[in-house]
């Protein structure tokens, strides 16, 4: 007896092409989207040529959507999927791989930790980028977002009210024993 493939559930994200404060005057495409799944370090190099085509705060149009388009370009066996439009916010980077009729119609995400560095980027001009970065530019490390599990909160938990084992980055980890929230392992070896 076959058994039914469980419907993968379809995420969606809005896409801007025109925001504004004013919601009839915002404008999106509203884009299926799935998490990448693997990291790729992106090369990206500040350039006259590179800045005369970008847009401050502009997704489509910014260093970091211009950069990883053109690194994209120059070296395509590095992505496992096509890049045929880039589209960054604050945290993430959604990678534009099909169209359809000729419509976007796909992206792939990926996380980045460039969020203050998106906020510097959009209050700089462009003869401040030249100065910094002229010649020599940065790496941007895209990674593949979190995956939740079906019935997984996103909260925590598994949603048949058991519990799953959190994760504490190291950093937090050193901040809550500092606090005194978790047991230093000094203090748990002793008391065994």
């Amino acid at each position: 007896m076959a058994t039914k493939k469980a419907k993968k559930k379809v995420r969606y994200v809005r896409l801007y092409t025109n925001y504004s404060p004013n919601k009839e005057e915002q404008e999106y495409i509203r884009m299926p989207f799935s998490d990448g799944l693997r990291g790729i370090p992106v090369r990206i190099n500040i350039t006259k040529e590179l800045l005369s085509t970008t847009r401050k705060a502009s997704p489509f149009e910014c260093v970091l959507a211009r950069g990883i388009t053109a690194y994209a370009k120059a070296n395509p066996d590095l992505f496992p999927h096509k890049v045929l439009y880039v589209y960054v916010t604050r945290s993430a980077a959604y990678l534009v791989d099909k169209k359809k009729n000729g419509q976007m119609s796909h992206a792939i995400r990926y996380m980045h930790g460039f969020a203050r560095m998106t906020e510097t980027f959009d209050s700089i001009t462009k003869d401040q980028f030249i100065k910094r970065f002229d010649g020599h530019g940065f790496v941007l490390k895209l990674r593949p977002g979190r995956k939740y599990r079906a019935g997984e909160s996103h909260l925590g938990g598994n949603g048949t009210g058991g519990s799953r084992s959190i994760k504490i980055s190291r950093g937090a980890e050193a901040r809550a024993r500092a606090a005194g929230l978790i047991p230093s392992t000094a203090d748990s070896v002793a008391a065994a």
